[in-house]
């Protein structure tokens, strides 16, 4: 009988990881059709930016990082972060976070990143 009983638990284990595997797979391809449609509908028809608004939310936290004392402090925010596209094609980001001071406090902070379609981006860092 433990055969049977091993058998059955064989047969429930590999039913989970086809199931898990599954749902890794639905996720993946959710994902991948968000971020593949976004980059047609990022910018207004009237002008062109040179980046998308989520490779501008990247360069802004890369740069963001950077910038900070202590990179590995830096916390974003999970609901603190929007990229808007302005008419003239200027993409601005702002970032919610926090980062540790030189005594180690965390501060809430915000970046600032303007990008505009010609020239080179600014990035600017404020207290929340």
């Amino acid at each position: 009988m433990k055969n049977t009983t091993s058998l059955a638990d064989r047969r429930k284990q590999a039913q989970r990881k086809a199931m898990g595997l599954l749902g890794i797979v639905v996720i993946a391809a959710a994902i991948a059709a968000m971020t593949g449609n976004n980059k047609s509908s990022d910018v207004p028809a009237g002008s062109q930016s040179a980046l998308s608004k989520n490779d501008a939310m990247a360069d802004c936290q890369a740069s963001t990082r950077q910038s900070a004392k202590f990179p590995s402090s830096v916390s974003f925010s999970t609901f603190g972060g929007a990229a808007q596209a302005k008419n003239d094609g200027t993409i601005e980001v702002r970032l919610d976070f926090e980062a540790k001071n030189g005594f180690g406090n965390l501060l809430p902070q915000r970046a600032i990143c303007i990008y505009p379609p010609n020239g080179p981006r600014t990035v600017s860092i404020e207290d929340r």
